[in-house]
């Protein structure tokens, strides 16, 4: 089941993967899913482990994916510092649905959502 298809998850499982000047960065791990009205944009947070932390990337509290056209999203990362900076355009994969993955020619970045536990 795709948490897009679901009305609202508190908590859920995710995988989010970005690769800058070639350092690839991974979270994966529980995370808060908040569906962002009804046409399965959606935003991600890292829920606080047992040291405190909140961000689900380096520097990176909130990850928003927003629909612009079917398949086709907008995604950006919220800052610790409060800037709301743009990762750029993601398609959903074809290969696993509760994935977006960035467009090639703007960047690197994959992130996924799912309602059940991921091996």
């Amino acid at each position: 089941m795709l948490l897009t298809d679901l009305p609202q998850i508190e908590q859920t499982n995710c995988r989010i993967s970005t690769t800058s000047a070639m350092v690839t960065t991974v979270f994966q791990g529980p995370c808060r899913f908040r569906q962002m009205g009804a046409d399965g944009s959606f935003s991600v947070t890292r829920v606080m482990n047992k040291d405190g932390i909140t961000t689900i990337l380096p520097n990176i509290t909130t990850i928003s994916v927003t629909l612009i056209a079917p398949g086709l999203a907008e995604v950006n990362g919220l800052t610790t510092t409060g800037i709301n900076s743009r990762w750029g355009r993601a398609r959903r994969s074809q290969e696993e649905p509760a994935c977006w993955v960035s467009v090639a020619d703007e960047s690197d970045f994959k992130i996924c959502a799912w309602a059940k536990k991921i091996s």
